[in-house]
């Protein structure tokens, strides 16, 4: 079953963690959430080209991997061979007012824990104004532009 924070869009069943759909209903970010330390961009990379192996390349504007210390960014439409990250960021740092909201940290959280926290971002990025912070490494990639207004969706096996 999926779940939305609102909308009246009905979507249909996601591949992935998260989708953040635009107000068409355009699928604009995709995100799987990984309760994983210790994560390199090899690993990464992997990871994406294991979705495109098994026909499962994000369609959206942006793929997000989100694990608990690290949040790898690609811009599908960028992205080559090898399928590197175009964006590696310290989640640490953008995750810090959640952790904080739990009381615990990247090191303790605990999978489903870290999804819901992973959720709250992800819906309060659709309503964050985006002139804020403007030369954050994160609004450098754009995402918070393309997730303005959207409607964050759990995917089937979210």
């Amino acid at each position: 079953m999926m779940e939305s924070h609102s909308g009246p869009h009905s979507h249909p069943p996601s591949n992935f963690d998260f989708t953040v759909y635009d107000r068409s209903g355009q699928a604009k970010v995709q995100a799987d959430v990984k309760a994983r330390l210790g994560t390199t961009r090899e690993w990464a990379a992997g990871y994406w080209l294991n979705l495109e192996s098994v026909d499962l390349r994000p369609r959206g504007e942006f793929f997000l991997l989100v694990t608990p210390d690290k949040l790898y960014v690609w811009a599908p439409s960028k992205v080559k061979g090898r399928g590197m990250p175009t964006w590696v960021l310290d989640a640490t740092h953008i995750l810090g007012p959640y952790y904080e909201r739990v009381g615990t940290g990247p090191k303790d959280i605990r999978p489903l824990a870290f999804g819901m926290l992973v959720s709250w971002w992800l819906i309060e990025l659709t309503s964050a104004d985006d002139s804020e912070g403007k030369r954050t490494p994160l609004m450098r990639t754009g995402l918070p532009r393309a997730m303005a207004h959207g409607e964050v969706v759990r995917g089937a096996h979210a």
